[in-house]
């Protein structure tokens, strides 16, 4: 990941909000609303990395975090509830390309908050900020094709399946298929309708 120029944009990190959530920087004190949640096998099914097996995963995890936001690569976003500091899930620009202005979003919520249209609203934070703040011209997502939640949140930003990157992802000891979404500005300002969750 390139962080030039696009390192402009998050220094100050930006802080987005939509009607139920506030999308910030990472701290140390997430450290056990992570755990809480990266613990689950249910939340890490799909995803690269392991279940957490301790808090300490949690806080290995947050200073990574934070040096990379250190050496101005950082484009996670913990998501918090409104109105609390509780955190319930991260959002990233997991790869932004500055060269071909792309990015490609990424995300994890606690299943405790599953099926309320906040992992939506958080994601389509990230496309509004990437589109009409930092100036991108396509932005992406992709998924196993097992993952029919994640799918349908890709699908709820407006984004459309391009096709299936056959053994495109190595999970776990094994090649898997993942479906590849993605939007262009052009669909943003024609097409695109704020997701109401």
């Amino acid at each position: 990941m390139s962080h030039l120029p696009y390192e402009q944009y998050f220094r100050p990190f930006p802080v987005l909000h939509t009607r139920e959530v506030t999308l910030r920087a990472l701290e140390m004190r997430d450290a056990a609303d992570i755990y809480e949640y990266a613990r689950r096998p249910e939340v890490t099914r799909y995803v690269t990395w392991e279940s957490y097996h301790s808090i300490e995963d949690a806080r290995r995890y947050l200073r990574w975090i934070l040096d990379c936001y250190r050496r101005r690569e950082g484009m996670t976003f913990g998501i918090e509830l409104r109105g609390t500091r509780k955190l319930i899930g991260t959002c990233s620009y997991v790869q932004m390309d500055y060269i071909n202005r792309t990015a490609e979003i990424g995300y994890t919520i606690s299943s405790d908050y599953w099926n309320h249209g906040l992992m939506t609203q958080a994601a389509a934070a990230l496309v509004h900020y990437g589109f009409e703040t930092i100036g991108l011209t396509r932005m992406q997502g992709r998924c196993m094709p097992e993952n029919a939640a994640s799918a349908r949140v890709l699908q709820k930003l407006g984004m459309r399946c391009e096709g299936t990157l056959r053994n495109g992802v190595f999970y776990r000891g094994a090649a898997h298929d993942v479906l590849l979404f993605a939007m262009t500005d052009g669909d943003f300002r024609t097409l695109y309708t704020p997701p109401q969750g």
